[in-house]
């Protein structure tokens, strides 16, 4: 038998397609001819208007499955054109997902929400941060503003001090006041 469907070979049962008679039929026809989602060819999910697609939804891109986009070579395609079985037994149904993997829109959204958190919580240590230095500054301007105003109180006290025993020398040259009586010697 002939894998072409061209070719006249036949057993006199017209153009129907035997239980496990394989075809070779263009990629581009596949989708007109229904015969999406048969033979490792991705079916076309069906979504109503203004739904998103979901994970369930999408075709799998495992490696090993076959598109209409991948190598020829290794994906069994030839040509452009895909083997398809018409077996009456159902396909196998797609291997399932480990637990936890994600498809790669779901993926990807929850990088972007986790880098949204990471952005949104680093402007609020940040901003926290910036109060808190503006707090200390503003606190360390009202002590430096004390502090000059008690170190001008004791430079005036410092020099008024230093003037002081030439104000009395002046005034004790004319009394005798000036100096006080030496202390008596302390007994024995």
């Amino acid at each position: 038998m002939s894998l072409d469907p061209h070719s006249q070979e036949g057993d006199g049962q017209g153009d129907a397609p035997q239980p496990c008679q394989v075809l070779l039929v263009p990629v581009s026809s596949a989708a007109a001819l229904g015969l999406l989602g048969i033979g490792g060819l991705p079916p076309q999910p069906a979504m109503p208007l203004g739904r998103t697609a979901l994970c369930e939804d999408l075709p799998d891109s495992s490696p090993g499955r076959m598109t209409g986009e991948s190598n020829p070579a290794s994906s069994g395609h030839e040509g452009g054109q895909v083997q398809v079985q018409s077996d009456p037994q159902p396909v196998v149904a797609r291997r399932k997902r480990r637990v936890g993997a994600l498809c790669a829109a779901e993926r990807d959204e929850r990088r972007k929400e986790r880098n949204r958190r990471s952005n949104r919580n680093f402007r609020e240590r940040q901003k926290k941060l910036i109060a808190e230095l503006e707090n200390d500054a503003k606190t360390l301007r009202e002590a430096m503003k004390e502090l000059e105003l008690k170190n001008d109180e004791l430079r005036r006290e410092n020099e008024a001090l230093r003037n002081y025993p030439q104000r009395m020398g002046a005034i004790g040259e004319g009394s005798s006041l000036a100096t006080p009586p030496p202390d008596p010697p302390e007994p024995r």
